[in-house]
């Protein structure tokens, strides 16, 4: 399984995120993002951060909060203004953690994390492959 999905995550590269979704439940911190790739992948997450040349950008944390901003940060649509024709490079998953790494052009570098025992993220590949955060580790 481990295999296998090391391969489908690799066949990712070259793609780009062409549209993301957001689901918030009555609790923020139960935000859902769900990216949608040009090459068909879908990838549905709870807790996500981006980063650009090293540094913090946004992260799913970052939802609904103000920062003495005139309006309530939307971190998915942030995440989509940053991300929007830049072309992934590399996806790779820590057999340690079950976290993802997707690192696109320009220095962009988005951690999806694996916090818990429970189905925190959700691949589906364009093959119809799929795999979800608490069973890679297995």
């Amino acid at each position: 399984m481990k295999e296998k999905f090391a391969q489908a995550l690799f066949k990712t590269k070259g793609s780009r995120i062409v549209k993301i979704e957001s689901a918030m439940p009555q609790d923020p911190s139960e935000l859902v993002t769900t990216l949608h790739f040009s090459d068909g992948t879908m990838l549905s997450t709870r807790y996500w951060r981006l980063l650009c040349d090293g540094r913090p950008l946004i992260s799913s944390f970052d939802h609904t909060q103000n920062y003495k901003l005139k309006t309530p940060t939307h971190a998915p649509e942030e995440l989509m203004a940053e991300l929007n024709e830049k072309t992934l490079w590399i996806a790779s998953c820590d057999e340690e953690t079950g976290d993802l790494t997707l690192t696109f052009e320009g220095d962009m570098k988005l951690e999806i994390f694996n916090f818990s025992a429970n189905e925190v993220w959700e691949i589906r590949f364009a093959d119809g492959f799929k795999e979800f955060s608490n069973y890679v580790l297995d």
